[in-house]
């Protein structure tokens, strides 16, 4: 059998069966196990520790730091908290093992997205940050990485929550930031979108009015409205129904924002601005009293 010189020697089958595991060039943890040959990277892709001191059983490679376990073969984890571990082709020529050192696992930012969105749903930050590190290494640009959260956020759930806020207000701020801050930003947003959303159901947008014939004064005025007693169903009607009639973003981000703002505690408080101002004016009341003015 003719083997590429690329592959790399992982020395003679009859001394790995006595030895069970050994190391190789590129920190890739070499196994004999029920008459095969196994090969994963070295390192365990939870927080780094050597494989090669793990122990297997059944085909399951455990690791004896957290007890993560992993299938040999495919590198594949039974623990999500965990990652996959990478895994290598093996091929036995005259007697002696070989090692392709380019790793049999995905690569590239359609892997590391679809890490993102298990690290949302099953709400594991190590795994979001690991995706994040990723995506970013791989190039992909924070906006689209900030996208990924949003979609999710807004697809689970009973609707806009702190964590999304949380980052957009990071999403915000990406360009200002250097590649390590780019990377924290991120992960901040994305793992309190996770704790907001995941486990959650999915969510389903209501409709419009039936009719967008309504202007965009009365339109802003309803949505005010709403906002004002906490009527999301209607304040949601309102805003689908404002978007479809094709209203710039400009005019729905100020609808919005001054709707917002007439609450101190829009999102779980008691009281709007009125009240607060109410209660400003009666505590000044009793702060002249006492002065004597």
């Amino acid at each position: 059998m003719s083997i590429s010189l690329n592959w790399i020697s992982a020395g003679n089958l009859k001394a790995l069966k006595e030895e069970g595991a050994k190391v190789i060039r590129g920190g890739i943890a070499v196994f004999y196990h029920e008459d095969h040959v196994y090969a994963v990277d070295n390192r365990c892709p939870h927080l780094g520790f050597p494989l090669h001191m793990g122990s297997l059983c059944d085909g399951i490679l455990t690791c004896h730091w957290h007890h993560a376990r992993f299938d040999v073969c495919s590198g594949g984890t039974l623990d999500p908290w965990a990652d996959d571990v990478p895994s290598y082709e093996v091929r036995v020529d005259s007697g002696e093992v070989f090692v392709n050192p380019v790793s049999r696992s995905a690569k590239g930012a359609a892997k590391y997205k679809h890490k993102l969105k298990e690290g949302l749903e099953q709400n594991i930050g190590i795994v979001i940050a690991k995706a994040v590190v990723g995506l970013i290494e791989a190039g992909v640009p924070e906006q689209e990485i900030a996208r990924i959260g949003i979609e999710f956020g807004t697809t689970h759930g009973t609707g806009w929550n702190a964590g999304l806020t949380i980052l957009t207000a990071m999403a915000q701020s990406v360009d200002k930031l250097d590649k390590n801050g780019k990377i924290l930003a991120l992960y901040q947003g994305l793992v309190h979108v996770a704790r907001g959303s995941s486990g959650r159901g999915t969510r389903h947008l209501l409709s419009a009015l039936p009719s967008a014939d309504v202007p965009f004064e009365r339109l802003t005025e309803w949505y005010r409205s709403c906002l004002e007693v906490r009527d999301t169903p209607g304040a949601e009607k309102v805003l689908i129904t404002t978007i479809l009639k094709g209203i710039e973003t400009k005019r729905l981000s100020e609808m919005m924002l001054i709707a917002a703002t007439d609450h101190f505690y829009l999102d779980g408080g008691m009281y709007s601005i009125s009240t607060a101002k109410h209660l400003k004016r009666w505590s000044g009341r009793r702060h002249r009293k006492r002065s004597g003015f």
